[in-house]
């Protein structure tokens, strides 16, 4: 029986913890190179039966100004001041804000947003319990109104 000595141990021990790094930076690069790929997109669905909610906004240009009251309290510092994602704290948040002016987005119904802003997900906040549900379509409305530049979140409306 041949006995190591304690540095052959660590000399072959330390090849396997470099093999391993080497590994798990490679995963990591393969990671950001997909999500790259993606448009930085975490992919967050809403269920099914989300998509038959009702908007049940009567007078949108109303919610719509409600909505842009909220969004400057409740989302502008992560979706930046045009719902962008590029809010000032957002910069340091993973998964990265959702352009909300975004294909991704405005393909959703309104339902399903308005379920995305009231389940949230890391690290952004469930709103159920913080707004009422008028405050959350009021929302959705706003997030339409982005896409369509009928009012900008940081800007007087046109």
């Amino acid at each position: 029986m041949r006995m190591e000595s304690k540095q052959g141990s660590l000399v072959s021990l330390g090849g396997r913890a470099v093999t391993l790094v080497a590994l798990v930076a490679l995963v990591l690069v393969l990671r950001a190179s997909a999500r790259a790929e993606s448009g930085g997109i975490n992919p967050w669905t809403a269920p099914a039966e989300s998509r038959e909610l009702s908007n049940v906004s009567v007078d949108r240009a109303a919610s719509v100004a409600q909505g842009k009251e909220l969004f400057q309290t409740r989302c502008k510092l992560c979706h930046g001041p045009l719902g962008r994602g590029d809010g000032p704290t957002g910069k340091f948040l993973q998964p990265k804000p959702t352009d909300l002016t975004s294909s991704v987005v405005t393909s959703q119904t309104d339902g399903e947003i308005f379920w995305k802003i009231s389940e949230g997900n890391p690290p952004m906040p469930a709103h159920k319990e913080i707004l009422s549900e008028e405050q959350r379509w009021s929302l959705v409305d706003l997030i339409r109104s982005l896409s369509t530049g009928i009012a900008a979140a940081g800007e007087p409306s046109r």
